[in-house]
């Protein structure tokens, strides 16, 4: 009887052993998914009290704990943006992150305002790529809805109201809307120099007229020049069948075209049948993939 007990003992001894072990791993994993709230708390605090140096421009600071963000979101006071405030901005959210590193937080933020009139979004806090994607805000050019800088992911976007009655108006083809936006995004992307590998990511997107028409283009990699050239010829050879209503071109090379009208597989154009670069989809259905 003894002995039983005395396994028994053994027994209840291990399985708490084993229990704590269960229960220390599972602490451990939390404490990798979940960072130290306190921790959260306090680079909130510190980023609050860096960008309390930059008043012209105005914080919301929040720290999430399940995601390990604190984000930031600056808002001009004035409405209008201006470079030093920016990059003074900037500069001290890199500061209280470098006080940071290894604590599992980091930082997201945006700053909105307005450059020269035109409502401009940007994201990141590298200021290292500043130089390199900043002369978009400098581009010739009205009737601009947003520019947007990511700094993160070092790309530049310009969006544009094309609500022309030059492009809209009675008479004019759809094919007249598209092809002038696909111009205007190539003379962009060519005054900004960013056409080759190693250049920034760059997008384009417009829209206008009543029906409404939208183009979105995102340029990365080495064949820019040959996306935009695809995409103009497939915009100029498409039959009046396809009335179309919206292009959308990806950063992978997928091309999406939307029609008012239902278009069958017999007419699909040879210029979208050659598309080298991806999926085309029409009005949702795949029509061929590379």
């Amino acid at each position: 009887m003894r002995e039983a007990l005395r396994a028994l003992l053994w027994v209840g001894v291990a399985a708490g052993v084993a229990v704590a072990l269960v229960g220390g791993y599972a602490l451990f994993q939390l404490s990798n998914l979940y960072p130290d709230e306190a921790t959260g708390e306090q680079v909130a605090a510190e980023v609050e009290d860096a960008l309390a140096a930059h008043p012209a421009l105005t914080p919301a600071v929040t720290a999430d704990r399940a995601s390990g963000e604190v984000s930031v979101r600056l808002t001009a006071a004035r409405g209008e943006l201006a470079e030093a405030d920016v990059l003074g901005a900037l500069r001290s959210l890199g500061e209280v992150m470098g006080e940071h590193e290894g604590s599992g937080w980091s930082v997201t933020s945006t700053i909105e305002g307005e450059w020269a009139g035109t409502p401009v979004r940007i994201s990141g806090w590298d200021t290292g790529r500043w130089p390199e994607l900043s002369p978009i805000l400098d581009l010739p050019g009205g009737h601009r809805t947003q520019l947007s800088l990511d700094l993160a992911a070092r790309a530049g976007g310009i969006t544009r109201d094309l609500d022309t009655e030059r492009l809209c108006g009675t008479g004019v083809a759809p094919r007249e809307f598209f092809g002038n936006s696909l111009s205007e995004a190539s003379d962009a992307a060519t005054e900004l120099g960013w056409t080759g590998p190693d250049d920034p990511g760059f997008s384009f997107a417009g829209s206008g007229c009543q029906d409404p028409r939208r183009v979105s283009v995102h340029l990365t990699g080495d064949d820019r020049s040959e996306v935009l050239a695809d995409l103009q010829e497939i915009v100029a050879t498409l039959p009046d069948t396809y009335v179309l209503t919206s292009l959308h071109a990806d950063a992978n090379g997928d091309l999406r075209l939307d029609t008012r009208t239902p278009v069958g597989r017999q007419r699909v154009p040879e210029s979208l049948e050659r598309w080298p670069h991806g999926e085309v989809r029409v009005n949702g259905e795949l029509l061929s993939s590379r």
